[in-house]
């Protein structure tokens, strides 16, 4: 591309780089002189790095490029070294083609020159930066009124669905908590009340009827998930549901069949898939970054024990906390269990023992 089909702001950064840099000299001959020379010369670096993409790439992977070049000049200059993005290093595509014998199915993009910066009047030049308003504009929350807000209801209002009212409220762009239910608390009026919450029911299937509900979010007891989530899907209402769906393989393969068919989202609230750090992690087992994974080691403590009342309708420590740890070594794993391990016993809390339940297992997948 010759620099008559430019865009008239990188023309304009031309002309008025040009322009500055003749004044840089004692005249208009020297300048000439050693910026041809230097052009020519390919700035007489010792390393050219020349960035290509497929040909068949989408026009946004040129960003990508650009993106990865930017790093690059921001590490050479890390580690002391001159950078310069060269025009005429690909001034000439099918020459480079040929000499390097680049893939004919690869577009040349840009090159980068590298080298140690000589003590030479041309590189003390620095040429006038066009601010950054006049490239960028940001236009706060643009994204976010494109999306549509979500008129959610929740039924439980336990510890666990007490937790996510509160972070919901906090995302007023997102959702609108329209409803609550509950059918033992007796608060329910004064909770609707601070959180402004317009209706509030004992009974769920009220909130299903509720034409303004979009979604539901189910933090109920363990074994009334499965029947919940159902009951949600008939009435054509998305679900959120806090894990698990059920205690039963059996029962949540034919509660999944029966939401496909109902023709709504389901998403059961393992929320360490989210989590940055166990994502960055997933990442580098997919890249390889981190070898072929042989053992995967994951210890999970609670700081106190739960509520017994709690534990009695929890479905256990299996279901209710290690479950999270069976699906994050999934996921971080990369693949699927194919034989189970485990071992269980009451070693620190003896009432839980007493309601048949463990407090301390390990599990090996």
């Amino acid at each position: 591309m010759s620099r008559e089909q430019w865009a008239p702001q990188e023309q304009a950064n031309m002309k008025q780089w040009g322009h500055q840099i003749v004044h840089h000299f004692p005249d208009f001959a020297t300048a000439h002189a050693t910026m041809t020379n230097a052009s020519q010369s390919l700035y007489n670096s010792p390393v050219i790095l020349f960035i290509t993409i497929p040909k068949d790439s989408p026009d946004w992977s040129i960003f990508d490029a650009g993106a990865f070049t930017q790093t690059l000049l921001l590490t050479a200059t890390n580690r002391g070294l001159g950078s310069i993005v060269t025009y005429n290093s690909v001034r000439y595509p099918a020459v480079l083609h040929q000499v390097l014998t680049v893939p004919n199915d690869q577009r040349f993009i840009v090159g980068v020159s590298l080298g140690y910066v000589a003590d030479e009047p041309i590189n003390h030049f620095r040429s006038d930066r066009v601010a950054l308003n006049k490239l960028l504009h940001f236009r706060q929350g643009t994204r976010r009124q494109s999306m549509k807000k979500l008129n959610i209801g929740i039924i439980g209002l336990g510890r666990i669905g007490k937790m996510h009212l509160e972070n919901l409220v906090k995302l007023p762009e997102y959702f609108q908590v329209v409803s609550i239910s509950d059918p033992a608390r007796t608060d329910l009026a004064t909770i609707a009340d601070h959180y402004q919450v317009p209706d509030y029911y004992h009974d769920y299937h009220q909130l299903l009827e509720d034409s303004a509900v979009d979604c539901v979010l189910i933090a109920s007891a363990t074994s009334t998930h499965a029947q919940i989530v159902r009951d949600a899907a008939l009435a054509s209402k998305h679900i959120l549901c806090e894990k698990p769906l059920d205690t039963d393989v059996n029962r949540i393969k034919n509660l999944l069949t029966f939401v496909k068919q109902a023709g709504v989202q389901l998403q059961v609230g393992f929320n360490r898939r989210f989590d940055h750090n166990f994502s960055r992690l997933r990442q580098y087992v997919t890249d390889g970054v981190l070898g072929n994974p042989q053992i995967i080691k994951i210890s999970s403590r609670d700081p106190e024990p739960p509520a017994l009342d709690y534990v009695r309708h929890s479905g256990g420590l299996f279901f209710d906390m290690m479950i999270h740890d069976l699906d994050l070594i999934r996921y971080l794993a990369a693949s699927e269990v194919t034989t189970v391990t485990a071992k269980g016993a009451v070693l620190v809390e003896p009432a839980i023992g007493k309601i048949g339940d463990i407090d301390t297992a390990v599990v090996t997948l």
